[in-house]
């Protein structure tokens, strides 16, 4: 019984860092020491190609009996064309769908990418079972957390229980992935928070599985029921990855490492003779002075908080209990005191958000620009109760839709729809305004690199320090994000600074530039966070105002209507829309689904020479 293992495309550029999915990994591990061939396609590879032309490849060279994949419901196009790619390549290959896509809304997404199975939740046990069968060819049909097809309709069985002694579990076998390859993507300007060493080599671990929290914003793909590792078990993995991969560096991916604040404490002990410095997520209301002292004392140099707002009302109705607005000032202003970087974020639009209870966060946010707390929306991420009480209010009439638009934000509020446009607009020109930008001692290419990287002198904007940064590797016209290596603070980069993006942004500011003048407007598509835009356009030298938009273009059935920055109006992506600005060039803006979109517009039919990319 041979295996492939398909990891969906998260990035769109050749060197451009992902997050290794730990759950295909732990599952190719238990297939692997049970006896099977598991080879890997990892499609993070292959940037440039669609997922048909790999797969069609690779089946022609090689025999498959089985193809899985899986992830989260951002990856639906990805995730679906692997399946469809294996299935239209070889029809009798047998596909497996799992992760959290499909956990969170089982017969919409079944439904939607047709898979021959689905594996729901923790999926290690249930994939060996499923394997022993087909390779026995024994019955599968009892198997707890399977799902498949009887005349044309989707099966799903019992729920099992979730697994108890995670110790039992086999370490996560990296070996399948070109780790080489993956420890070259990591840069200080790595997702946000690899800035501590110039070439770090980061591995991720779970020490625990899912979370004591219910908040209403969160979902929990392998179940509610909490869990920890034997801290014995987590230090003989950590003593692997360093033997076998020399890390430096350590990334702990659990919903909530502070659970037990005894646990959090023995973990800091036992790490600290290691010398890796390391990142976390934690609750707010967990930690105290002494406790991340010891921390940071053992190498945690970032910890991602669970904020989300400053009001007392919306942190209840997110059941965020036991988190208030003193927990919070207390832990953020510990962390500062000792040097540890703050991650986190203030997300509006809860259903007991209103105006009074935005600007009251909004102000706190104003008052502290040291913290650069992020401002968000809130999403009705699929599996979520907010999600089933956006589809019982109709905000969502379509799931299937939803989730291929991404999961985008809705007004779930009590709010009208213009107080919460204007809340939007209120966020977008915030952010943009209160950008913490260092200053630029130095730029010299890193000599250390046979690839393009950069060396700076970087002076801070909270602590003046001047600090050095080497390997920086710059890929994408928006603005960047370092923390600080003395206070730890983080701050802003602006981009336009390096060569390789100067000159990125002048082509695109050209290129914007020629198809407005040649077309007299143009329409942009898709309606991306308001702030992003604006910044953008700044990025690139480029007034927004002076050009003739004739109008956004969304899929988001929620924003049509509605009119972007107060201005510009928001129109749904069809051939009614396509006909009504058929005069304009469509501007596509910088997203993870640039492909499917570019597509749409060519199937309601846009000429590839009115269509312009912003390149990333």
């Amino acid at each position: 019984m041979k295996t492939l293992f398909v990891v969906p495309k998260f990035v769109r550029r050749e060197s451009e860092y992902y997050e290794l999915p730990l759950g295909i990994t732990y599952v190719s591990t238990i297939l692997k020491e049970a006896g099977y061939a598991v080879d890997v396609i990892n499609m993070n590879l292959h940037p440039k190609e669609d997922e048909a032309a790999v797969i069609t490849a690779y089946l022609k060279k090689h025999p498959v009996d089985v193809v899985l994949t899986g992830g989260l419901s951002a990856f639906f196009h990805s995730i679906k064309n692997i399946l469809q790619s294996a299935k239209q390549s070889r029809p009798e290959i047998t596909t497996v769908l799992g992760g959290g896509i499909v956990t969170s809304d089982k017969e919409t997404i079944c439904a939607a990418i047709k898979p021959d199975f689905a594996m729901l939740g923790e999926a290690e046990e249930a994939t060996k079972e499923f394997i022993d069968a087909l390779a026995s060819g024994s019955d599968y049909t009892n198997i707890p957390n399977l799902a498949y097809q009887q005349d044309g309709a989707y099966i799903f069985n019992e729920k099992r229980e979730a697994i108890g002694d995670l110790d039992a579990l086999p370490y996560p076998d990296f070996s399948i992935f070109d780790i080489d390859d993956y420890f070259k993507r990591q840069t200080p300007l790595s997702q946000n928070y690899l800035y501590p060493l110039d070439f770090p080599r980061s591995l991720p671990i779970i020490t625990s599985r899912s979370c004591p929290l219910s908040c209403t914003f969160c979902f929990h793909p392998i179940g509610q029921k909490y869990r920890m590792r034997s801290l014995d078990c987590v230090f003989a993995e950590i003593e692997q990855m360093i033997e076998q991969y020399d890390i430096n560096m350590l990334t702990i991916m659990d919903e909530m490492m502070s659970a037990s604040k005894r646990r959090l404490i023995e973990f800091s002990e036992r790490i600290k003779p290691y010398n890796l410095l390391w990142t976390c997520q934690l609750w707010p209301s967990s930690v105290d002075g002494k406790t991340l002292k010891m921390m940071k004392e053992a190498g945690c140099y970032l910890i991602s908080f669970g904020l989300e707002s400053m009001n007392a009302d919306v942190l209840q109705s997110m059941k965020k209990f036991g988190v208030t607005r003193e927990k919070i000032e207390g832990a953020l202003e510990e962390a500062k005191n000792h040097g540890i970087t703050i991650q986190g974020n203030f997300i509006f639009g809860d259903p007991a958000e209103t105006v009074e209870s935005s600007n009251e966060t909004l102000e706190w946010w104003k008052q502290h620009p040291e913290y650069q707390i992020s401002l968000g929306r809130i999403s009705p991420y699929p599996g979520t109760p907010l999600y089933e009480n956006a589809i019982q209010q109709g905000l969502i009439k379509n799931r299937t839709d939803f989730i291929q638009s991404g999961s985008p934000a809705l007004n779930l509020s009590k709010m009208s729809s213009d107080e919460y446009n204007e809340l939007l607009s209120k966020i977008a020109t915030y952010s943009s305004q209160a950008r913490q930008y260092c200053k630029i001692i130095t730029i010299t290419e890193d000599q250390r690199t046979d690839y393009e990287s950069y060396h700076c002198e970087l002076q801070c904007p909270h602590c003046n320090e001047v600090i050095s940064y080497g390997n920086l590797v710059v890929q994408r016209p928006e603005i960047l994000k370092l923390g600080c290596r003395s206070c730890g603070l983080r701050f802003d980069l602006n981009p336009s600074i390096f060569p390789n993006l100067r000159e990125l942004l002048e082509r695109q500011r050209e290129a914007i530039q020629e198809i407005h003048k040649q077309y007299g407007s143009i329409a942009i598509s898709p309606a991306i966070f308001e702030d992003r835009f604006i910044e953008y356009f700044s990025l690139i030298g480029l007034d927004y105002h002076q050009l003739n938009i004739a109008a956004l273009i969304d899929s988001n059935d929620t924003r049509i209507g509605r009119h972007y920055l107060n201005k510009y109006p928001i129109l749904k992506r069809d051939q009614s829309t396509v006909d009504q600005v058929s005069d304009s060039a469509i501007l596509i803006m910088l997203t993870l689904y640039k492909d499917e979109i570019i597509q749409q517009f060519h199937e309601l039919g846009v000429p590839n020479r009115k269509i312009y990319s912003i390149e990333f």
